[in-house]
């Protein structure tokens, strides 16, 4: 949370409005979906913010930030989790949200920042777009009550020892740059 704080300095977000939302996610660690709500709804209020003011590339910059990191702990947390497999396919699983972000990267290529940020998230594609994810769907369940639709299904993810040291030694490299 001490890299979130600082990082929330170095842009300028409101000293209230950052410590409202990491105290929001202390609070909240251990829930899964109230940790990813409260990072929906930060960033979405970040977003009209820099917005507002005219500044809407810091709002990229919050979202590589927080992606990084996020892909960091989850290297960290890898290294001694029991279901280790488990956190690496999660990892591995961000293969996708890794192109969208480098997608939504080219809409600010302009920012001298992210000029400086952008090929080094493209190395880290790279190392990427060596891991297969295939996905095999499973059963369609229908509830006409709620009128919701489930698809189950599961990924297989193929990632070895060597894409896995390759992701971890970009993301302490491209994260330590940015905490600096």
């Amino acid at each position: 949370m001490v890299v979130l704080r600082k990082i929330s300095d170095k842009l300028g977000i409101p000293e209230s409005e950052g410590a409202f939302a990491i105290s929001r996610i202390e609070d909240n660690i251990n829930n899964k979906d109230s940790v990813m709500q409260i990072i929906a709804d930060t960033y979405a209020g970040a977003d009209t913010y820099f917005k507002e003011n005219g500044r809407p590339n810091i709002a990229l910059m919050i979202l590589m930030g927080g992606w990084t990191e996020g892909i960091y702990i989850a290297i960290n947390v890898a290294e001694t989790a029991k279901n280790k497999d488990l956190v690496i396919e999660r990892i591995a699983e961000q293969k996708l949200s890794l192109t969208n972000l480098i997608e939504l990267m080219k809409e600010y290529i302009e920012d001298k920042t992210i000029q400086h940020y952008y090929p080094k998230f493209n190395e880290l594609k790279e190392i990427f777009d060596k891991i297969n994810i295939s996905y095999q769907s499973g059963e369609v369940k229908t509830d006409t009550i709620n009128k919701i639709t489930t698809i189950s299904g599961n990924s297989v993810v193929d990632i070895n020892n060597e894409s896995i040291s390759l992701i971890k030694n970009k993301i302490i490299e491209i994260r330590n740059e940015m905490i600096m």
